[in-house]
């Protein structure tokens, strides 16, 4: 029994279909259930997963349950089929693997059971199952996974080397990922009074994020779950989202003085963008902000400017214009400033 996790858009998936089909020939008996995660989030579907297991492997498309237990003693019942080949893909959760191969003693000599997860938790409570992570890919299979989705082709556009070559640098081996330095993150969680320690090696645990060399990974699917997260209940009104990231939004919240109180961290870091004018109310109502970074020659201030958020924890504004802070800066809370 092995157990396959990673970060999510890793390859699990990919890497565990290959596998499948490459025995398939070795076995008469098998299973591939998808999405576990998604297919189990009660009785009913976890029941599903089982009745679709034993049609699988008993090839019977009559087969019916009438309780995840009952589901329990007919797989159980079945070793005598000999040796199966099951991948369970994508397991979030150990409660999951008890309802559907909770030990080898389930099936016959010879069987394969193949879980994959993000969630490394649930291979480590369950002793029966081998862990192995899918960790990130070498400097030449990277630049060709991201020509693939940068350029539909193996190879990088000729023009585009210097590019690719910083893109790939920056993801060390994730080319679809995010990452921030670990102590950067550590800091400002731990002045915003969170436990990073325990909560980052959750995530970790979870693979929800990487933590290596001192970094803090992140993919980019995540990414943009929690864009839609932030964006869901006001779609159309960025002023009131926690989070802007998009230049057109904030510029937008900026200059026409619709920020507000839910507003907590913006980064406005871009090349080849026009300079914000920013007049001196632009972050009046932000009083909740906590994150601001913005890159040289990003904005343009005027001297009266204000910044009267008590709650903020970084600033890193590079080429900031003005030859002191704003009156109403409040530095208490601060844990990074870089000007």
């Amino acid at each position: 029994m092995v157990g396959i996790y990673g970060i999510g858009g890793i390859g699990k998936t990919t890497i565990t279909k290959v596998i499948y089909n490459d025995m398939l020939d070795q076995f008469k008996h098998h299973s591939f259930l998808e999405n576990v995660r998604e297919g189990s989030k009660d009785d009913r579907s976890l029941l599903q997963l089982q009745e679709k297991l034993l049609r699988d492997i008993l090839m019977d498309k009559t087969m019916k349950l009438h309780n995840v237990d009952e589901g329990i003693k007919i797989i159980k019942s079945k070793r005598y089929l000999g040796k199966v080949l099951i991948v369970l893909d994508d397991v979030d959760c150990p409660r999951k693997l008890k309802f559907l191969a909770d030990s080898p003693e389930w099936f016959g000599g010879g069987s394969i059971i193949i879980v994959t997860t993000r969630n490394k938790h649930c291979l480590d409570v369950n002793k029966a199952y081998s862990s192995y992570e899918v960790k990130g890919l070498e400097k030449n299979k990277a630049l060709e996974l991201f020509s693939w989705n940068a350029f539909q082709q193996n190879h990088q556009a000729d023009n585009y080397v210097d590019l690719c070559n910083r893109v790939l640098h920056h993801a060390k081996g994730l080319p679809l990922a995010l990452d921030w330095g670990e102590k950067t993150v550590t800091r400002i969680l731990e002045g915003s009074r969170f436990h990073p320690k325990i909560e980052l090696k959750v995530l970790d645990e979870r693979c929800l994020i990487s933590i290596s060399d001192g970094f803090i990974r992140m993919h980019d699917s995540l990414q943009e779950m929690g864009w839609a997260i932030v964006r869901e209940k006001y779609p159309e009104n960025p002023g009131e989202w926690s989070r802007l990231w998009e230049y057109e939004d904030i510029k937008s919240v900026l200059t026409k003085n619709m920020g507000s109180k839910n507003i907590e961290g913006t980064i406005l870091n871009w090349t080849r963008v026009v300079p914000i004018q920013l007049h001196a109310e632009a972050f009046k109502k932000m009083n909740q902000l906590r994150f601001l970074e913005v890159g040289p020659d990003m904005v343009r201030l005027s001297q009266d400017f204000e910044l009267p958020s008590r709650e903020l924890r970084y600033l890193d504004w590079g080429g900031y214009n003005l030859a002191s802070m704003p009156s109403n800066f409040h530095s208490d809370n601060l844990v990074v400033l870089r000007l």
